[in-house]
């Protein structure tokens, strides 16, 4: 029918056919796609003769006949499908009234089930007597057969109920035990331990580990969860049935279990049930005890041997006993940065006896291993390295080779004791995949927290195990003394001149170095060698002392994460006697320094006998040379706190204060003086003290410039003739007095002012006016020329003031050739 229909179409809407196509190409497609579809169409099935003996009995056969004709059999389908689904939904809803009605007699089954059958009421079983005694009393056959038969009927509902209760209580008792035996199968396992893990505790000893048989760490790792099984499960059973049943006893445990046996075959009513749940909650509690009282020896004796397993694996049984020759050093740091050693520390750490005596041997076994390797270093060399007194005779290279050791080990000794003393399970896990350091491993685990939190009162009375930065501490203490007497010996040896040397070295009772410096250098270049050797020394002790700071700190906040600790190291109680060694001597070099540098700046005078020094240039040098160390060293960093002692404005008072003003004396000492000062501005010099030095030079620099141009000044008046006249004009106001004039006075005739005016005019051609080559600033030298040809023109300005006025007393005045004005033009001013 669609296909008809679809041909009708077709025609109706194109009855011209290919003549309305746009392209031959295309109709030829077209009428084939037709033809294809129209010979793959069958006429044999039952839809297809259906529709073609619809079609047959059609008068008009157009499109609009067979639309209406499909139409209204699609109406007649939809109507049938309606009609079948309407009682679909009837027959539905009746099975759906059914399943409710089934579940309701269900549900009152199982409630008669689970019903406790009662007996009926005491006045219903008197009725019945009393009838059946009337019944008896009246002699009438048939009541009496009557109540027989109500007898038996009786006699059968109390069976039937009887039965009923026994089957009530004894599903009842079913669903009861099968709670229980899943509440024990629950309790097992959470509380119990497995076959494996006992044997373990039991037998376990580590003599596969030592005679290192396959799979032998792996055993041994074992053995420690099994450990760590058994404090979870104590843990556990002291939360779920109390603190208290840690520290009841074994006679305590029989007594509460017999009161119990007693409470139970006491409560045999039913309505009792209160006091059998209290009942049975009290001998679970037992049970919790006896199970703990069990776990505890296992417990106790795994500890030991534990114990015992670290001081024989560590060595530390034969450092207990007696000195030894030790083992290979390196072993015995890769032995304390295995896995399994860190982990059987942390696993110990719960029985602190033993474990702050395990720390404590080892932290004395790397007290000794860390002095004997330092002390190995100085004299023969350690390792692949030199000696370190080889470097004897240099005094920052001595020092900077020995406090770079210390903090070598310091940082050895601190990755260790982090080590020791936290520890992670995935950190091993971790660090397989990824080498970077970071902090996230150090922090401590749930179990961890619950465990601090799980602490009594009774810990409180015991000594707390070490800490890592305790047993840092204790590590590096050997070597605080050495390093701190060898030092000592250095800052002491700088801060002693020649003579002194000679003189305290033989009552220096203290074995080091002796600086001495050449016989043929000059004693000023000695004494600032010493000084900056003493200023090297105190940066190198500021450096380590920041750089081992940061080490001790980093590893006590490592150690406030992981114990919930507050406080912060250093602690007053808590000094590391590395870091004590060196601020004393970081301490005594800044005394020495100061002390020095006050002695060189009094002994300027003594150092400026040599030929070609100054005190200014003395003063630049120790300076330049001062801040150049300051400079090159990374202990005087801005992140790094300097000692006021050590600081550029302590440098620049001592030095300046010395030398101003009275060893200042020439401009080129003030010129010496502005560039050290620049120097150190250029160090980092504090603008207030820039300031205020800049001030104090320029002043002392004016006045000295104004005392070299009045000299100079002089001078030129007396070449260009001008310097008699100026003398008896000088003179002459001295004695002056009314009416007296400048012609009558000695000095000043006209012969004696036309010859010397006529000699300055002649001068002014090329005026003989100093060049101050001599002053290597350029702008103080232009200056003293233009104030000292000044100068003289205010001496030539007051003479003809005065020869032209009325103190003159001159009748022809012609000998002025030039007024001032002439003169300052000539001058170039």
């Amino acid at each position: 029918a669609s296909l008809i229909m679809a041909n009708v179409e077709e025609d109706g809407a194109n009855p011209r056919g290919s003549t309305a196509s746009g392209s031959a190409g295309s109709s030829n497609h077209m009428l084939s796609d037709k033809v294809t579809r129209a010979l793959e169409v069958r006429t044999d099935t039952p839809a297809m003769v259906a529709a073609l003996d619809a079609l047959s009995h059609m008068q008009h056969l157009d499109a609009r006949s067979v639309r209406v004709a499909i139409e209204q059999d699609a109406l007649e389908q939809a109507l049938l499908f309606e009609t079948e689904l309407r009682k679909l939904v009837e027959t539905v809803g009746s099975l759906k009234s059914s399943i409710v009605s089934i579940s309701n007699v269900a549900h009152e089954v199982t409630r008669a089930i689970h019903t406790n059958v009662l007996l009926p009421p005491n006045d219903n079983a008197i009725s019945k007597n009393d009838s059946s005694v009337i019944a008896y009393g009246s002699h009438d056959p048939a009541a009496a057969n009557a109540v027989e038969q109500s007898n038996d009927s009786s006699s059968l509902e109390e069976e039937e109920e009887r039965l009923a209760a026994l089957l009530s209580d004894a599903f009842r008792e079913r669903e009861e035990a099968a709670r229980r035996a899943e509440i024990v199968q629950t309790f097992l396992d959470k509380f119990d331990l497995s076959q494996t893990e006992s044997q373990l505790l039991d037998h376990y000893s580590f003599e596969d580990f030592f005679s290192g048989a396959p799979g032998a760490e792996q055993q041994a790792l074992s053995f420690l969860d099994a450990l760590e099984r058994v404090r979870t499960i104590r843990t556990e059973l002291s939360k779920t049935f109390g603190p208290d049943t840690t520290g009841i006893s074994s006679s305590s445990a029989h007594s509460l279990e017999s009161a119990l046996q007693d409470d139970i075959e006491s409560s045999d009513d039913p309505s009792n049930s209160f006091s059998m749940r209290s009942s049975h909650r009290r001998l679970g509690a037992t049970s919790a005890i006896r199970m703990m009282e069990h776990l505890a020896a296992k417990q106790e004796r795994a500890y030991e041997r534990l114990y015992q397993f670290l001081q024989r694996y560590l060595s530390l049984e034969q450092q207990q006993q007696q000195p030894q020759e030790p083992h290979d050093e390196d072993d015995l740091d890769d032995a304390l940065m295995n896995p399994l050693i860190r982990r059987s520390l942390q696993v110990l750490k719960h029985v602190p006896a033993f474990y702050s005596h395990t720390l404590e041997l080892i932290a004395a076994n790397r007290r000794s291993q860390v002095t004997r390797r330092f002390l190995l270093a100085l004299t023969t060399g350690y390792g692949s390295d030199a000696p370190i007194e080889r470097m004897a005779h240099d005094p920052n290279n001595y020092v900077g080779d020995m406090l770079a050791f210390c903090f070598r080990t310091m940082n050895v000794e601190s990755e260790l004791a982090r080590g020791l003393v936290s520890y992670n399970k995935d950190e091993d896990k971790e660090s397989a995949h990824n080498t970077n350091d970071t902090n996230d491993h150090d922090l401590p685990s749930k179990e961890d927290k619950e465990e601090e939190e799980e602490k009594g009162d009774d810990d409180l009375l015991l000594d707390k195990p070490m800490e890592a930065t305790d047993i840092l501490a204790h590590a590096v203490s050997g070597i605080s003394r050495p390093l701190k007497s060898r030092i000592s010996q250095v800052i002491a040896s700088l801060a002693r001149r020649g003579g002194q040397e000679e003189q305290t070295s033989q009552a220096n009772d203290l074995s080091g170095p002796s600086f001495e410096f050449d016989d043929d250098e000059e004693e000023g270049v000695a004494a600032r060698s010493r000084i900056a050797s003493i200023y090297s020394i105190a940066g190198l002790l500021l450096f380590y002392q920041s750089a081992m700071t940061r080490t001790i700190q980093k590893l006590s906040q490592e150690g406030t994460n992981n114990n919930g600790n507050t406080s912060y190291y250093p602690q007053d109680d808590k000094i590391n006697p590395l870091m004590e060694a060196v601020s004393e001597c970081l301490e005594e070099a800044s005394d020495a320094f100061a002390l020095s540098l006050r002695v060189y700046g009094a002994m300027l005078q003594e150092f400026a006998l040599s030929p070609g020094d100054t005190e200014s240039s003395l003063t630049h040098a120790m300076i330049a040379e001062i801040v150049e160390l300051r400079v090159a060293s990374p202990g005087f960093s801005a992140d790094v706190i300097c000692p006021a002692s050590l600081s550029l404005e302590y440098l620049c008072d001592t030095l300046l204060n010395a030398v101003l003003p009275s060893l200042c004396q020439t401009l080129d000492d003030a010129v010496q003086l502005k560039r050290a000062l620049t120097v150190t501005k250029k160090a980092g010099l504090s603008p207030e003290s820039v300031s205020k030095w800049e001030s104090s030079i320029g002043q002392h620099e004016k006045s000295m410039a104004q005392d070299l141009i009045d000299s100079e000044a002089q001078q030129v008046l007396e070449i260009c003739g001008l310097k008699p006249l100026k003398d008896a004009l000088d003179q002459m106001q001295l004695v002056y007095i009314e009416g007296m004039t400048c012609a009558s006075h000695p000095g000043l005739s006209l012969q004696e002012v036309t010859e010397g005016l006529k000699e300055f005019y002649s001068s002014l051609y090329s005026p003989p006016l100093p060049s101050f080559d001599y002053i290597k600033d350029p702008v103080l030298r232009k200056y003293s020329r233009s104030q000292t040809a000044r100068k003289v023109l205010e001496t030539y300005e007051e003479l003809y003031t005065t020869l032209t006025g009325e103190m003159g007393g001159y009748e022809n005045t012609s000998f002025l050739g030039h007024n001032p004005d002439q003169v300052k033009t000539l001058l170039s001013l």
